[in-house]
């Protein structure tokens, strides 16, 4: 009797398993189809990398302290789109005010690239 009884047992916790492993499988398909979603509805993703560079150049003052409203770093919490195109688009990371501590200067170094970067401590 309690050779079936181990075995069900058995049975029931690999597919408990299982269909753990299929919701989040799920939830990861979900994730990626709603951004691409969102990027189908985005119109900057519809644009030319080139203008929507300009674009994010032009809505940010020309001397940038991190962290704050105005700081390109917004950018990277918009979606995956938007982070793309900020992360590759040095001109606006050759700008800071502010000391704002050595990780985020090196993450302003890194991503102004060969740009000059000016700095107002």
């Amino acid at each position: 009797m309690s050779g079936p009884i181990i075995e069900l047992e058995a049975l029931i916790d690999k597919l408990s398993t299982d269909i753990k492993e299929v919701l989040k499988q799920m939830q990861r398909n979900k994730t990626a189809a709603q951004q691409r979603l969102n990027d189908i509805r985005d119109p900057v993703t519809r644009l030319p990398h080139e203008i929507a560079s300009q674009i994010f150049i032009h809505s940010f003052p020309s001397h940038l302290q991190p962290g704050a409203p105005d700081s390109p770093m917004l950018l990277l919490r918009i979606g995956n789109s938007w982070t793309d195109i900020a992360l590759s688009t040095p001109e606006l990371w050759c700008s800071i005010l502010d000391y704002p501590g050595v990780q985020i200067l090196n993450t302003w170094l890194e991503h102004a690239r060969n740009q000059a970067l000016s700095a107002s401590l």
